[in-house]
């Protein structure tokens, strides 16, 4: 009996028990994302209600309050750039090109999924608003940077959608892309927009606190939709071979990037 062979059937057992708890992790992702999604649903829900029922709620004021004794032109120049680009037409333009661009490279299932998830955001933003109608603050209780007469207050519309888009960014960037600076630089930035926006939505005075609470939860749970639905279309490529290119179309353990298509 040879050394390399005790060696190698020494190994095969470890092997197939590493095999064994990968694919049971892979398995347990799917079931953790549909929990979150019930019990984000559940939360949301009873947030909404509470928003319907009171202009104002526990810690709104207060917490408003704080965030607008912030001063100068370090937090204001910053937040000024992230409020305005969730304005439309530049927020329609910004993540339109940036949805084209990544189906343009090659990756086209991507560019969709990518509309999808700042389109359905807008809707069902358009949807929570037209149900819930609060009022915005008023400015005798907040500094009010602009009288937004469009829309109701919850939830806070720039917040959902740069969550579900800019989520959706940073979860293609962790699954179809390689380590490297440039990705980790990227999804600090990404990150960094998400955050930054619900701040400058209550330091403008356009929303409640608990507007933008309800723009991240319901960003947060569209974007899981999406999530599911990419996994799902994958895992039918594999079987039936892909209707549109995709950067997916490499394992999992293999990573690769979206550019790499160009």
């Amino acid at each position: 009996m040879s050394g390399a062979g005790s060696l190698t059937r020494g190994a095969e057992p470890a092997l197939r028990g590493t095999r064994v708890i990968r694919a049971r992790n892979l398995r347990r992702v799917p079931r953790m994302r549909r929990w979150m999604l019930a019990l984000g649903t559940a939360s949301f829900l009873g947030l909404a209600t509470s928003a319907y029922h009171a202009t104002m709620l526990p810690g709104d004021l207060e917490v408003a309050r704080a965030v607008q004794t912030l001063d100068g032109p370090w937090i204001q120049v910053p937040l000024w750039a992230l409020s305005a680009i969730g304005f439309p037409p530049i927020v329609g333009l910004l993540y339109g090109a940036i949805a084209v661009s990544i189906f343009v490279a090659g990756a086209r299932r991507e560019g969709i999924l990518a509309m999808v998830a700042t389109a359905g955001a807008a809707g069902l933003h358009r949807l929570t608003v037209e149900i819930v109608m609060r009022a915005r603050p008023s400015p005798d209780l907040l500094e009010v940077a602009h009288r937004l007469p469009i829309h109701s207050s919850f939830t806070a519309g720039h917040v959902q959608n740069v969550t579900s888009f800019f989520g959706f960014l940073c979860y293609l960037l962790c699954v179809r892309t390689a380590p490297s600076w440039k990705r980790t630089l990227l999804l600090h930035l990404l990150v960094f927009a998400i955050v930054g926006m619900g701040v400058a939505r209550i330091y403008f005075g356009e929303h409640w606190p608990t507007d933008v609470l309800g723009g991240y939860l319901l960003g947060v749970l569209w974007l899981l939709v999406v999530i599911e639905l990419d996994e799902w279309l994958e895992r039918r490529d594999a079987r039936q071979g892909p209707k549109f290119k995709s950067s997916a179309q490499v394992t999992r353990g293999s990573p690769r990037s979206i550019t790499a298509h160009q």
